[in-house]
């Protein structure tokens, strides 16, 4: 359940969207060319019970993306929303690869300058052996990394947005 897609090719993230134009890309999107970036699948504009604003398949598929949980999303959906407010350049599940070639992707990625910060939401259970090789992915690439653990972020009501 991506933040982004490509309509008629050009990416498109849902945090960027007005809640007027995320309504009328609902009504209109058929008319247009609306893939997912991860499988070039048909893409569908979705609203979820916590009022995330995302994107989905449109029929089941192969796609190789991993499955993310509602509440996930809305936090990533919450953070990257109000870090473009703060003045970043926001991409959601932006893939990087390390000099070594070695690959990552962040959930949220934020650009200011020669700065670039990911933010991960974990959400679910990880390893300790896990998080050092996921942070020195970040750190040899260049990427300064924050990590968001789910206890600290309270759920909001569906219409926080």
């Amino acid at each position: 359940m991506p933040l982004k897609a490509l309509i008629d090719s050009e990416p498109i993230q849902s945090f960027d969207l007005a809640k007027e134009e995320w309504a009328a890309l609902k009504i209109e999107y058929k008319q247009r060319e609306l893939t997912m970036p991860c499988c070039g699948r048909t893409a569908i504009p979705k609203t979820s019970n916590l009022g995330t604003l995302y994107f989905a398949h449109s029929r089941k598929s192969d796609c190789t993306s991993a499955p993310e949980t509602a509440e996930h999303l809305y936090l990533k959906f919450v953070v990257a929303k109000e870090a473009k407010e703060l003045g970043w350049h926001v991409s959601t599940e932006k893939a990087g690869h390390t000099p070594s070639g070695e690959g990552w992707i962040a959930d949220i990625l934020c650009e200011k300058g020669n700065t670039k910060v990911a933010i991960e939401i974990q959400w679910s259970p990880q390893s300790e052996d896990e998080y050092i090789r996921r942070t020195l992915k970040y750190k040899e690439s260049g990427v300064r990394l924050l990590k968001g653990l789910h206890l600290i972020f309270p759920m909001q009501q569906k219409n926080a947005l």
